[in-house]
């Protein structure tokens, strides 16, 4: 983010926001890990609903924040201000215990903490030798390849056809995240009711 700020030409300023999307795909897997080994199964219903609720409520006040500041002050003054809420929850993230593997679903797991962890490159071998695992995530890179340009492609309609300034698609970016916030929500509650009538 504080790349995209200072690159002075749009070679730098593609490679940063690539790099920035790098981390994209990790932020649903690595979270629910890390929750599952810092709750016990009893409190993860909870926790991860407010996750989840968490991220929405980003969602939602990002764009709003934003674009505001992008329509009063210019894009890269946007980026340069949200850059300070990553630079703190970097700072408190970092110093976060690093929680036991499983030591939630297995107490005895404590006891092997001692162990040495995988290294990446074997760790890499093992998941993609799991022939699904593999499938998964040969698939994921077109996915995202379609996917994730949406998010670009969004902005640029809405300024090009409708002529919408950064305010306006803050909003715009604002209110669907209201309304998935409230769809995610009722989904769940409602999954659950037809569930228990019959699958």
């Amino acid at each position: 983010s504080f790349g995209t700020v200072i690159g002075p030409t749009t070679v730098l300023l593609v490679l940063c926001r690539f790099g920035n999307g790098l981390g994209l795909p990790a932020k649903g897997t690595m979270p629910n890990s890390l929750l599952a080994d810092y709750y016990p199964p009893e409190t993860r219903g909870a926790v991860y609903a407010d996750h989840s609720n968490a991220v929405q409520l980003g969602a939602i006040f990002g764009p709003a924040v934003a674009g505001g500041i992008g329509a009063l002050f210019g894009w890269r003054a946007a980026f340069m201000i949200l850059f300070v809420p990553i630079l703190i929850v970097t700072f408190v993230a970092s110093r976060l215990k690093e929680p036991v593997r499983g030591a939630t679903d297995d107490p005895s797991a404590a006891l092997e903490v001692a162990q040495e962890p995988a290294r990446f490159r074997e760790s890499l071998r093992v998941l993609w030798n799991v022939k699904t695992l593999k499938r998964q995530y040969t698939g994921a890179l077109f996915f995202g390849a379609g996917l994730i340009p949406l998010a670009g492609y969004l902005p640029l309609y809405l300024d090009e056809v409708y002529h919408l300034g950064p305010g306006w698609r803050g909003l715009i970016g604002a209110g669907n995240a209201v309304f998935t916030l409230v769809g995610v929500n009722y989904g769940g509650k409602w999954t659950a009711t037809w569930f228990g009538k019959d699958m």
